[in-house]
């Protein structure tokens, strides 16, 4: 898109402060499940339909290019987040629910993930030594670690990507402090200048890009997006009712639900994330494996978002990191 390593840091950081504010939504008005909403895969295809549109790429300037794609994507983001609200609060949703079941949610998630895969392995040959690591450090851990107990807990089964992060990270510290890596693609102190010229706090607001841009040939694609993370969450509300010992959920929840998720699309629209959220299927696993599933604690991990969030330093510290991040949403992609 063009974006400065300045804008990229407060692109993060507003995904995190909409992912609180649509949690913190979705689990009091919402269908009031333990369930965390964050920015979704799903939309990602129709993004990058909008980013390689002919008319954007000819902006010469970079940071021009990035403001117009940004709010290009905002206006198509907001569409959809109303389109979703009528969908859910009218109840349209639930006429379709006979025809949702595992046997449909799967082939969505693995279409969404199977044609992302690029986004992995461009990812791994910025940098196909980290990369390496990272996917051989999220195997072990998720497949071979996950039994093994650190002071009583299963900290590789709780903590699986963050640890293949850390792992991965310090290793290319090492390598970089030891001067073993010349390329700026592996090296860890290539963007250290964002941490040290960011301020301090932040808070993201609507319109930080600008006003919105209303393009027909950018909403009609996210419109695919929007139903495609709407099946996917249908499937996540059964999943974490029944992880959670709550009730399956109603039509009424439901519809609830995903009216909410309507309200967030428009949100994240608004602020400028630069994508969609949604309902996150990892947490819900995270259920299953640490037993809890209060919606208390989801909305104290949603204000800890929003307050991380309005810390800018944090924002500059994922980008100094972003090579890691780019092989660890791709690889799980690939899964």
């Amino acid at each position: 898109m063009g974006a400065s390593p300045d804008q990229t840091a407060k692109t993060v950081s507003s995904i995190f402060f909409v992912s609180g504010i649509n949690t913190f939504i979705q689990t009091t008005i919402g269908d009031r499940l333990p369930i965390v909403q964050g920015g979704s895969f799903s939309y990602l295809a129709a993004t990058f339909a909008i980013i390689f549109n002919p008319e954007l790429q000819a902006i010469e300037d970079g940071e021009e290019r990035f403001e117009v794609t940004m709010r290009t994507i905002q206006g198509a983001i907001i569409i959809s987040g109303v389109l979703q609200f009528f969908i859910g609060y009218t109840g349209l949703a639930t006429l379709i629910l006979r025809f949702i079941s595992p046997v449909t949610i799967a082939p969505v998630i693995t279409a969404i993930g199977l044609g992302l895969y690029g986004v992995a392995f461009s990812g791994v040959a910025a940098c196909w030594t980290l990369g390496l690591v990272q996917i051989a450090t999220l195997v072990l851990f998720t497949l071979y670690l996950e039994r093994v107990k650190v002071f009583g807990f299963r900290i590789f089964s709780l903590f699986p990507v963050i640890l293949a992060i850390i792992a991965t990270w310090l290793l290319g510290l090492i390598l970089t402090e030891t001067d073993v890596f010349e390329d700026p693609g592996c090296r860890t102190d290539t963007n250290n200048f964002i941490l040290q010229d960011s301020v301090w706090f932040r808070v993201p607001y609507p319109g930080q890009w600008g006003a919105p841009i209303f393009k027909a040939y950018a909403i009609i694609p996210m419109w695919g997006g929007m139903l495609a993370s709407m099946i996917e969450s249908i499937g996540d509300y059964y999943g974490c009712a029944n992880l959670a010992g709550a009730p399956p959920p109603t039509p009424g929840i439901i519809s609830r639900g995903l009216g909410c998720e309507g309200i967030g699309l428009i949100i994240s629209g608004l602020v400028g994330t630069g994508n969609g959220t949604t309902s996150y299927s990892e947490n819900i696993g995270a259920i299953a494996v640490t037993g809890v599933g209060s919606r208390v604690v989801v909305q104290c991990g949603a204000l800890v978002m929003i307050i991380i969030s309005c810390i800018a330093k944090v924002g500059a510290i994922f980008v100094t990191v972003s090579i890691i991040f780019i092989f660890r949403h791709g690889f799980l992609l690939y899964l």
